[in-house]
């Protein structure tokens, strides 16, 4: 994966897993990798994290798509800054990447998105479900 592939990869990741179950866990990896060794470092990454992902969580509708496209923006930005200033801490973003990125099964193509509204009874299929109230 070149440098490119995994900035887009690292930010999507990242956006991707801020409105799931696993966020707390990849927050936490997310950063310690941007954080540096500094605990303030750190706790500040955690805060400029969370308030990401306030903003997209508030985001969600279909039209605040170019919103949702800057935070990804943002964060690919920072990814670039940090692994200029840092290069040996690709290893560390590939490995969240690779841990974290959903994966896809062969031939497993098929992509559902829901967005708001309620469902009576099954609902089958692959992809991301969002569940807010406007």
């Amino acid at each position: 994966m070149d440098v490119g592939e995994l900035l887009q990869s690292g930010a999507g990741t990242l956006l991707g897993l801020m409105v799931t179950d696993a966020w707390g866990q990849v927050r936490e990896r997310f950063a310690g990798l941007m954080g540096g060794s500094g605990p303030e470092s750190v706790e500040a990454v955690r805060r400029e994290l969370d308030a990401a992902r306030a903003q997209l969580l508030d985001a969600q509708r279909p039209e605040e798509a170019e919103v949702r496209a800057d935070i990804q923006a943002e964060w690919r930005s920072r990814l670039r800054r940090l692994l200029t200033e840092r290069p040996e801490l690709a290893g560390q973003l590939q490995e969240i990447v690779a841990e974290f990125a959903p994966h896809e099964a062969p031939g497993d193509h098929d992509h559902i998105d829901f967005s708001g509204g309620t469902f009576h009874g099954p609902v089958q299929g692959k992809g991301t479900m969002y569940n807010q109230q406007w």
